[in-house]
C-alpha cells in the first residue's frame, strides 16, 4: 500500500497529495497578509510521489521560484527533488511554514 501525504497549513487545515500536486500563491492566500502574498511564486513548489516516496521540489518545470523554498532550515532551490519525511517543515519565500505528514 502506498503511503499518504498530507500538508498542514498553519491554520491547522490540511491538504491531501495523491500523486503529485503544485502548490502556489493562489493556494496560500488567506493564509499570510495580502502584502506578503506576492512574495510566493504562481509556481513555488511541486510535492510528489515516486513509488512509496514523496519528495519537495522548488519551483516547477525546471523554473525555480522568486523567493525559495526551504525544508527544515536547508534552502533547497536549484537542489533538485529532496524527500520528504513525516514532521518535515516546509518554508514557503520566508513568510509561510507548512508541515508535513507521512502515513
Amino acid at each position: 500500500m502506498a503511503p499518504m501525504a498530507r500538508v498542514e497549513f498553519p491554520d491547522g487545515s490540511m491538504l491531501q497529495i495523491a500523486d503529485q500536486l503544485v502548490l502556489g500563491r493562489e493556494d496560500f492566500k488567506g493564509l499570510i497578509r495580502e502584502e506578503e502574498i506576492n512574495l510566493i511564486s504562481r509556481k513555488q513548489m511541486r510535492i510528489f510521489r515516486e513509488g512509496n516516496i514523496y519528495f519537495v521540489e522548488d519551483g516547477h518545470a525546471g523554473q525555480p521560484s522568486s523567493n525559495g523554498t526551504k525544508l527544515n532550515g536547508q534552502d533547497i532551490a536549484g537542489t533538485g527533488k529532496q524527500p520528504l519525511r513525516d514532521g518535515d517543515t516546509i518554508v514557503v519565500a520566508d513568510v509561510l511554514n507548512l508541515v508535513a505528514h507521512i502515513s
